[in-house]
């Protein structure tokens, strides 16, 4: 659990660090509406076989974070989860995705890489 500016965010890790990994590989996944984190569990472990360190987050209001009254905005949203990456120490996510299909964009990063469904 991390906690940002009150508001506590839910996620799980899988695979090496980027520090034991040699490929040092990030991919954040970020599910839609109203899923949770739990929406990628039968593509986190190929990843990891893949190299990725895996980092899942529920967004605040869903799964297991905190539902505050405000702050769905999409830069509070993308904010959380860059604090997320900086507390986990990760200097930057080679890659991440959002589930396609669903609430595109809710938090406004730049796909760089696509996980199939």
């Amino acid at each position: 659990m991390f906690e940002r500016a009150g508001v506590r965010i839910h996620y799980v890790t899988a695979g090496l660090l980027p520090t034991q990994n040699e490929r040092g590989r990030v991919i954040v996944l970020l599910h839609g509406w109203p899923q949770t984190w739990w929406e990628w569990r039968h593509v986190i472990q190929p990843l990891c076989r893949e190299g990725w360190f895996v980092i899942a987050p529920d967004y605040r209001g869903a799964g297991g974070s905190s539902k505050p009254t405000s702050g769905y905005d999409k830069q509070t949203m993308a904010t959380d989860i860059r604090e997320l990456l900086a507390f986990l120490r990760i200097i930057s996510a080679r890659a991440s995705a959002l589930r396609p299909g669903y609430c595109r964009g809710v938090v406004g990063t730049k796909p760089r890489g696509h996980v199939p469904s």
